[in-house]
């Protein structure tokens, strides 16, 4: 809390369940659980939901093509959201 804000009932941010975009909402990747969202499927998210700019909600990184100016994804775990593909993800 920055110096000089209160905290009151009406201050704590609306929330919202949505699916992790790693796994779809199933909770498993690949032969175990989602490493995104620890196996839930779900996340909950600062309202109103808004999807990770960085990766538009994928949860992989987008590498643009330089050659072909074309984008193209890559087998990584995006490094800003983790691979949720929300923003504000409430942990």
């Amino acid at each position: 809390m920055r110096s000089g804000t209160r905290k009151s009932s009406d201050s704590f941010p609306q929330i919202e369940t949505v699916n992790c975009a790693m796994c779809a909402g199933s909770s498993r990747f690949g032969n175990g659980q989602c490493p995104s969202c620890d196996g839930k499927g779900l996340l909950t998210v600062a309202a109103p939901s808004a999807t990770c700019p960085h990766c538009n909600g994928t949860g992989k990184p987008i590498k643009k093509d330089l050659r072909s100016d074309m984008s193209a994804e890559l087998s990584q775990v995006c490094p800003i959201c983790l691979g949720t593909g929300w923003s504000l993800v409430l942990w």
